[in-house]
């Protein structure tokens, strides 16, 4: 409904007499009221900037003002007061983001500090610090160390990711390319203008590039190349072998067919348990009624009674209670849902008989449905109700065996190889990290192999490939990746540790 123009002026009037006098809360109101109505009014938003306390709403409120009358002289001067406190506000939010680990919060609101204020030396360091890439941590860095030649956070910085550039541009972290696809060569501007067969006959072929000498630690990362090496300690196996020979452990692993529950299964699950509550309530149910009949008001002081635990009911008004539904009744009244319960829980857990009882009830509630139908003396009522039972016993068939892939194992072949869909080095790292927790130590070292690769400038990919090293007694390669390691932190405790753990692990083992 729209209001009359007298009205929203006098909110406007009592709205700026109100800000004038102090009372904030009253401005807010009444000028807000104001802009809902009439949002082209600019002197109305530059009053209620000056009665909100966020900064952020400030800003909005004079720029929509300015926006509105671009000469307003106040809404200019407002400007450029609130502006840098603005400012510092998305700083602070951005610094808070980062700290609590929020960081696409923390990168967006530092980038909208940078772009407001390029030369906010906090808000680089910061983007700096939150940076995903080495190239994208270096231009910030670069920045700062633009704005301020001195600061040592940033010269400490940019001399890492220098020194990790050299470690990458060696090709011990390289993973072998894939094939090129052959494509036919263009044809050279001679080629185009003598013809092919002038050039063929008279113009002498280039000689081939000599192939760079191949790396010893490619050579050593080649052995973990084949597919059909043990997963856990890297011996060779065949493929139909069940067991490493070496190390003894499975190469054939039981694993679900489908990882994930269904929707099918989630809704079997929950209707499960829906029957499970409505069984419970039976007995309980038969505790009001005996209630009602004893005069009780409280229906749950007859747990004492069938648990046999002394209470405030009378011995008359128990025997009474016994009388009418006596202790092996009551308990039985609770055995459906026990039994719904398990079905409940065998559902959840995926037992794989269930997937059979089911088939086997629809089956069983289907001949019961025919018997119904073949039963000629029933009449047309019983006719009727067969064959509702068989359309509900065919429909629990069909969705029994849709969902048999939720039940069903399948035995895979576990090889030496990278999981596919990881798709940068943290995912490569962590999933490295579940295949050491389960000794699949040659696994865990592609993995590792691939999470440094991505993230050279960390050294947790590092620190865990030589482990894995360690673990699968690959003494030499596990010494060429600490000594990597080395060159980017070369007081990190931890790989003086390995490297003496190393040493006394090469001293154990026998030439």
């Amino acid at each position: 409904m729209p209001h009359p123009p007298d009205q929203v002026q006098h909110w406007l009037t009592e709205g700026i007499a109100a800000a004038r006098s102090g009372h904030k809360t009253q401005a807010r109101a009444l000028l807000q009221r104001v802009v809902e109505v009439e949002s082209d009014n600019p002197t109305a938003w530059l009053w209620l900037s000056g009665v909100l306390d966020d900064p952020l709403e400030q800003e909005t409120c004079l720029e929509k003002a300015l926006s509105l009358d671009p000469n307003n002289p106040a809404a200019h001067k407002g400007l450029n007061v609130v502006r840098p406190r603005a400012t510092q506000v998305l700083l602070a939010k951005g610094v808070a983001a980062a700290e609590k680990g929020e960081r696409e919060t923390a990168r967006t609101l530092l980038t909208q500090v940078v772009q407001r204020e390029e030369e906010w030396i906090e808000a680089w360091t910061w983007l700096a610090r939150l940076a995903s890439t080495p190239e994208e941590q270096e231009t910030c860095y670069t920045h700062v160390l633009t704005l301020d030649p001195h600061n040592a956070e940033a010269q400490n910085k940019l001399a890492t990711l220098q020194q990790i550039r050299e470690v990458a541009a060696g090709s011990l972290w390289n993973i072998p390319p894939a094939e090129p696809e052959e494509t036919e060569a263009a044809p050279t501007l001679v080629a185009a203008v003598l013809g092919e067969d002038y050039v063929r006959q008279y113009v002498p072929p280039l000689p081939e590039e000599a192939p760079p000498p191949e790396s010893p630690v490619t050579a050593l990362w080649a052995q973990y190349e084949d597919e059909l090496r043990c997963p856990y300690c890297a011996a060779p196996t065949l493929y139909e072998d069940r067991r490493c020979a070496a190390c003894g452990n499975p190469l054939w692993l039981k694993v679900r067919r489908q990882e994930e529950r269904s929707v099918r299964l989630w809704i079997l699950i929950a209707l499960q348990v829906l029957a499970t509550i409505q069984s419970a309530l039976a007995p309980l149910w038969q505790l009001y009624l005996i209630s009602l009949y004893l005069g009780l008001t409280d229906f749950t002081l007859l747990f004492n009674v069938y648990f046999g635990i002394n209470g405030t009911i009378s011995p008359e008004m128990a025997q009474a209670a016994l009388s009418y539904l006596s202790r092996g009744e009551f308990f039985l009244l609770w055995l459906p849902m026990l039994i719904s319960a398990a079905f409940a829980v065998a559902l959840y857990v995926r037992w794989t008989p269930m997937f059979y009882l089911m088939l086997i009830s629809a089956v069983l509630y289907l001949f019961g449905s025919v018997a119904l139908i073949l039963n000629t003396g029933g009449g047309t009522l019983m006719i009727l109700t067969g064959i509702g039972g068989v359309i509900v016993a065919l429909l629990a068939f069909i969705t029994t065996l849709k969902l048999e892939d939720d039940f069903k194992w399948e035995l895979i072949r576990v090889t030496l190889s990278v999981d596919a869909g990881l798709k940068d080095g943290v995912a490569y790292l962590l999933r490295g990290r579940l295949y050491a927790a389960q000794k699949m130590w040659a696994r865990a070292a592609l993995h590792f192999r691939r999470a440094v690769a991505l993230l050279p400038y960390q050294l947790d990919g590092h620190i865990a490939a030589a482990t894995a090293c360690i673990k699968l007694k690959n003494y030499e390669l596990a010494r060429h990746i600490l000594y990597d390691a080395q060159r980017i932190q070369p007081q990190n405790a931890q790989i003086g540790e390995l490297l003496k753990l190393l040493a006394a692990e090469e001293q154990q083992t026998p030439s």
